[in-house]
Formats: structure tokens, sequence, C-alpha cells
């Protein structure tokens, strides 16, 4: 019988070899994703950055709006500023509505007489408060208040 020791030494060597390998190889690929990983952080965190930058200019923007908006309401007509008041409050009650649905609660309230004048000046005051950016149009075609923290600052105020 031969002596199979040496062989099994060899054997026992190549898989020592393949382990190291494979760990080498594992190690690799850990510092691979890990580079990717902060690759990816880096590009997260610089878009939230951005983000936030536009979210500073927007509130900017809102900000100075809104005192645009103060002097362009203080020299409206007490009825006009009736009627704003009035569209704010049931965009707030109510949610999302249609220039239809607002037209006819104001002719309800008494703001109109005629229909046709109520569409026509209902129409005017929707445009006049969204440019001021105390509501908003939505893309299929109802107002709503500008942001839902706007409407709840303005329900604490009352």
């Amino acid at each position: 019988m031969r002596d199979i020791r040496r062989d099994l030494q060899d054997r026992a060597q190549l898989l020592e070899e393949e382990i190291t390998a494979a760990q080498t190889q594992f190690e690799q690929k850990v510092e691979q994703l890990k580079t990717e990983r902060d690759a990816r952080i880096h590009e997260i965190k610089d878009e939230l950055s951005a983000l936030g930058r536009l979210i500073d200019a927007e509130k900017r923007r809102m900000e100075g709006g809104s005192v645009q908006h103060t002097a362009e309401v203080a020299t409206l007509p007490p009825n006009q500023q009736a009627l704003i008041d009035f569209v704010l409050r049931k965009l707030g009650e109510n949610g999302p509505m249609t220039l239809d649905q607002l037209r006819n609660l104001s002719i309800q309230e008494g703001f109109f007489s005629d229909p046709d004048a109520a569409g026509r000046g209902m129409q005017t005051i929707l445009m006049a408060v969204a440019r001021g950016g105390r509501i908003r149009q939505l893309p299929n075609g109802t107002f709503a208040p500008a942001l839902l923290m706007d409407t709840l600052r303005q329900r604490q105020a009352v």
C-alpha cells in the first residue's frame, strides 16, 4: 500500500487556497458594495439639499406673494373681500370645489343676483385669489386651498 498523506496534504493546501481566494473575493465585493452605497447616499443627500433649497425659495416666494396679496386685498371693496372670505371658508370646509359649485353657493348666499354676472365675477375672484397664492386650481379644474398648513393656519386665526 502506498502512503497517501502527501496527496492529502496537497489537497488540504488547495482547499485552504480556495478558502483564501473566496474570502478575498468576498472582501472585494463588500468594498464594492460599500463604495456604491456611499455614492448613492451622497447622491440622495445632494438631492435632498437641492430640494431643501427649493422649499426655502418657494417659502420666500410665497411669503413675498402673501405680502403683495395683503396689499391687494386692502384695496378691494368690502363686498369683494367678503366674497373672498366666503370662498376661502367654503373651500376649507368642503375641500376642492368647481367654479359652478362656488358660483351656486355665492348666489344662494346673496353675493350675486344674476347667474351670468355670478359666473364672471366668481371667475375673476378665483383667479385673483389663486394669483395671490391662497388657493390653487387643480389639474381637474377644481379649486382648493393652497396648502393644508395654510388652511389650518386660517382656521386657527378665526
